[in-house]
């Protein structure tokens, strides 16, 4: 918990996304702000085996077994 408290963005950073949302005239879908916003985007493009393999690599678990 300590290190996800670490890891986490400032709170500003996030107040000013929601902010900025609020307050445009064509607000976008989707706000891609903070710590690894681009990068969870990217990964959830991804088709499912590949995601699974991600995050199972990310995650140190075993590789996800294929589904016949």
């Amino acid at each position: 918990m300590k290190q996800a408290e670490a890891d986490a963005d400032p709170a500003l950073v996030i107040a000013e996304a929601i902010a900025d949302a609020l307050t445009a005239n064509k607000p976008k879908a989707r706000y891609l702000e903070g710590h690894g916003g681009k990068e969870i985007a990217a990964v959830a493009a991804l088709p499912d085996r590949a995601r699974d393999l991600a995050l199972a690599r990310e995650l140190k678990l075993p590789k996800p077994e294929a589904v016949a």
